[in-house]
């Protein structure tokens, strides 16, 4: 928590997250995607957690 004048600023974080295999062939808006679908994962199963893209 980080102290304000008033009172505590509490801070989340909800990470996504995909690797790449050199075998594979995509494009950055592919990687893209999967690091999306990664972090809606992370919102839905309740925030402040990380979150990896699995096919």
């Amino acid at each position: 928590a980080f102290e304000t004048h008033s009172s505590p600023l509490y801070i989340t974080v909800s990470i996504g997250f995909a690797s790449l295999d050199r075998d594979k062939d995509l494009s950055a808006n592919n990687l893209v995607e999967m690091v999306s679908q990664a972090l809606q994962k992370a919102k839905k199963l309740g925030r402040n957690r990380v979150e990896s893209y699995k096919e």
